[in-house]
């Protein structure tokens, strides 16, 4: 299975790890993490993230009551050893910080690719995702200290000083990771002034691809395909190396990082009206407006989200009764929030991703949006395959999307798909 995310051994991910890093000659490592302290005043960890930087950066170090920010830059000779240091003695971050090093316990890693389009950078990066401590905490407040900047927000601090796409805070499912970052200049798909092509420093690079409902077709380094950007709403780039690694993708349907485009002259609602029209299936579900104080009735999201997620991903509807009529869910919000209908939806779906990163094991796999479909505001939950068998956190079930149903997966099934996942 082709996946811009998926697990890898901690040997597979140290060696391309090194590989990527001699394509790079001229970067440096910059380990950051941020800290909170427990009720006892012991420094907990909370959140990292190893960037590469072309050049050298200084070391930095906010101390704030309750919160510590700690940036360090790594030597030559720590970059060429820093798997072994990271899963054996650790990184000495402050003399009263833990050391920063990796669960013994640890044998795979998830890794993501973050797509040129999204990098910061001309060229792709591979984010590592390691277990640092399973027990991590954190509680947002403002950040004050005699001496120190004032900031409104710890958990927005943390965001902008991983240089983060996103943080959830307390829910967040990365809480307690380092993300391990390089930039991959293996190769990249280049996607301007009307042209398709592919640049890159390695051999044999290969792009597969299809644009809206066109003929699939295929490029190499060298060439070059015209394309009229303003008319796509549909894309799958690929670039492959010989061995059939993605190195980097433009795809309107992987998550987290979704080709944006969308056609001048195409409304996007017509791609949502297209899904509804096509019925329930194995990548859409209905379902009219649910009561999240109905326990029984609730729970239905997070079983739907973790069954789209533990397959090929999908959207699930709110709003859309079983028979494909789109009835809304204004007057129940309304109804149940008390207040101004704009503001009522925003607290209902606020409510719904709290409530699916509550009781999701993988709770970064979806992303919920507001929609209007024939003169109703429906939600839209869309959600991206997990990278390993997702599941409910309360009840530790797992289930799968097959067909039009959500179905609990038995043992066989949780090991045939662990077994998948862990040959990609």
């Amino acid at each position: 299975m082709i996946s811009s995310r998926h697990n890898v051994s901690v040997d597979e991910a140290r060696d391309l790890f090194r590989a990527l890093l001699e394509h790079c000659p001229d970067c440096s490592l910059n380990l950051r993490a941020a800290y909170q302290a427990n009720k006892n005043g012991d420094w907990c960890f909370v959140l990292g993230k190893c960037i590469t930087r072309e050049g050298s950066s200084d070391d930095h170090d906010e101390r704030y009551p309750r919160h510590a920010f700690v940036s360090r830059h790594l030597s030559s000779d720590f970059q060429r050893s820093f798997w072994t240091d990271l899963s054996g003695k650790g990184f000495n971050m402050g003399p009263d910080l833990p050391r920063l090093k990796a669960l013994e316990s640890q044998s795979n890693v998830t890794e993501i690719i973050v797509p040129s389009h999204a990098s910061p950078g001309q060229y792709p990066r591979r984010q590592f995702f390691v277990d640092i401590t399973t027990n991590s905490h954190f509680a947002d407040t403002k950040l004050l200290a005699h001496g120190m900047p004032f900031r409104a927000s710890a958990q927005a601090y943390v965001l902008n000083f991983l240089e983060l796409n996103r943080f959830h805070g307390q829910s967040d499912g990365d809480k307690g990771k380092l993300i391990v970052e390089v930039e991959d200049r293996r190769g990249a798909i280049r996607l301007a002034e009307d042209r398709i092509s592919v640049v890159g420093n390695q051999d044999n690079l290969y792009l597969v691809g299809q644009i809206n409902d066109e003929t699939p077709f295929q490029l190499v380094a060298g060439e070059d395909r015209s394309v009229d950007l303003e008319s796509i709403y549909d894309l799958e780039l690929w670039l492959l190396s010989l061995d059939n690694s993605v190195i980097d993708y433009y795809s309107s349907t992987e998550w987290p990082y979704p080709y944006p485009g969308t056609p001048q002259g195409v409304d996007a609602r017509s791609i949502l009206y297209d899904l509804v029209a096509q019925g329930e299936s194995v990548r859409c579900e209905f379902k009219p407006y649910i009561d999240l104080n109905d326990k029984h009735k609730s729970s239905e999201i997070e079983k739907s989200i973790c069954a789209f997620s533990n397959a090929n991903g999908g959207t699930l509807f709110l709003g859309i009764d079983d028979d494909g009529e789109t009835i809304g869910i204004s007057k129940e919000v309304h109804k149940t929030y008390g207040s101004g209908l704009n503001e009522a939806i925003t607290r209902y779906t606020n409510a719904i991703q709290k409530r699916i990163r509550e009781r999701l094991y993988d709770n970064q796999c979806f992303d919920v949006a507001i929609a209007e479909l024939y003169d109703s505001v429906v939600v839209t939950i869309t959600v991206a395959p997990s990278a390993s068998v997702n599941y409910l956190t309360h009840s530790k079930q797992a289930f799968i999307r097959r067909g039009a149903t959500n179905q609990r997966m038995s043992p066989d099934d949780i090991t045939g798909h662990s077994r998948t996942q862990s040959e990609y």
